[in-house]
């Protein structure tokens, strides 16, 4: 282990860059979990109180349980609200809109796992150019180190893609699981909002 941290700690400034795509994929994919947990995994649960409100209250109370849900159930039942059942615009957009605003900084977060492993090559091939120019004037200690510094900045490279890319996995299929479940309470709620509250 310490000689891992004298490994880094010899990168320098080369691992700064490194450092911080690291630190934007931990936080976004942290920011991105906490979003996607406000948001319903299975439809069932959801439909279920807003059904239980609606036979109590009807629309208002309806309205009302989905606002105090929030996330993406709240800006559905908002959009569609006044739209008649058979229109089905209003939710597509709706839809839409909660699915840009859930994928947004998977974008990022797909791009920076790609990048990591390319500037960390870019950052070792430097440091094997100068291995190569330092060969025959310098002694086998520092061209070892040189040399495996390179291979640390390789390394951490490719370990901010994995765990970028396996963040991103799981993410998406989260953010699916949440937009199939909300397409469904989109069509319970057009259907419940349009029925007098003694039918139900």
């Amino acid at each position: 282990m310490a000689r891992l941290v004298e490994l880094l700690l010899a990168c320098g400034w080369y691992l700064v860059p490194l450092l911080a795509m690291g630190a934007f994929i931990v936080a976004t994919s942290l920011e991105r979990w906490a979003t996607l947990r406000r948001e319903p995994r299975e439809a069932l649960p959801t439909v279920q109180q807003l059904h239980q409100a609606h036979r109590e209250g009807g629309r208002p109370a309806t309205l009302a349980e989905a606002e105090s849900i929030g996330g993406g159930v709240a800006a559905l039942v908002r959009a569609t609200a006044d739209a008649p059942p058979t229109d089905r615009r209003a939710a597509d957009e709706a839809l839409e809109a909660i699915d840009r605003r859930l994928e947004g900084p998977l974008v990022w977060l797909r791009v920076l796992s790609d990048l990591s492993p390319l500037v960390a090559l870019a950052f070792s091939l430097v440091h094997l150019t100068e291995v190569n120019r330092l060969v025959g004037t310098r002694g086998l200690v520092e061209l070892n180190s040189l040399y495996m510094q390179a291979v640390t900045l390789t390394a951490v490279g490719l370990a901010l893609a994995l765990i970028g890319r396996l963040a991103v996995l799981l993410l998406e299929r989260r953010r699916g699981a949440a937009m199939s479940a909300l397409r469904r309470i989109g069509e319970e709620v057009s259907q419940l909002l349009a029925s007098p509250a003694e039918n139900l």
